[in-house]
């Protein structure tokens, strides 16, 4: 892993820090959208595009928000798509609805990117987005519809919680096989 070297000086006192790269998306913002559709993106997901050397979003559009990788990120995901069978019609269907609903959109020096008018009309996308980090990739939605949402699924969690730990608890295991 590559290290960031900063120096932190205190008190009149300077250091040198290594510091691991900001990489992934954390955390939930409210963020303005201009009537163009224009978004700045919270600085710490500036900073992990940046540490990536990454300048451009490959964005897909579900029915209720907008999910957005990294173009590295994405490329990786690309790849396991190339062991599928493009001949079996359920693959074949899923793919062509998937590339049909993505779009590469570039972030500008500052951190900023524009989203296409139609989606914003389809998903209410206007004055006020909510942005939720995910790790490898982060969402975009509209306040109301996100907070409705998480209120559907909040009973679920202890369920999907357990869920997801025997999901990490066979894959631990695969992995040692």
């Amino acid at each position: 892993m590559d290290y960031m070297i900063c120096i932190v000086e205190q008190k009149g006192l300077k250091r040198i820090e290594k510091k691991k790269p900001l990489l992934s998306f954390r955390g939930q913002f409210l963020h303005k959208i201009s009537e163009q559709g224009r978004v700045s993106l919270p600085s710490n997901f500036k900073d992990a595009l940046r540490n990536r050397g990454v300048s451009r979003l490959v964005v897909l559009k579900f029915p209720n928000f907008l999910r957005a990788f990294p173009e590295d990120e994405w490329e990786k995901q690309e790849k396991e798509y190339e062991g599928l069978v493009i001949d079996d019609e359920r693959v074949n269907t899923y793919l062509h609805i998937l590339f049909n609903s993505l779009l590469d959109i570039e972030v500008d020096t500052q951190g900023r990117l524009v989203l296409p008018e139609n989606w914003r009309k389809e998903l209410n996308l206007n004055e006020q987005i909510f942005i939720l980090g995910k790790g490898r990739f982060f969402e975009i939605w509209n306040p109301q519809t996100h907070k409705l949402m998480l209120r559907e699924l909040m009973p679920r969690f202890s369920e999907s919680r357990n869920y997801v730990v025997e999901m990490l608890r066979r894959k631990k295991q695969d992995d040692k096989d």
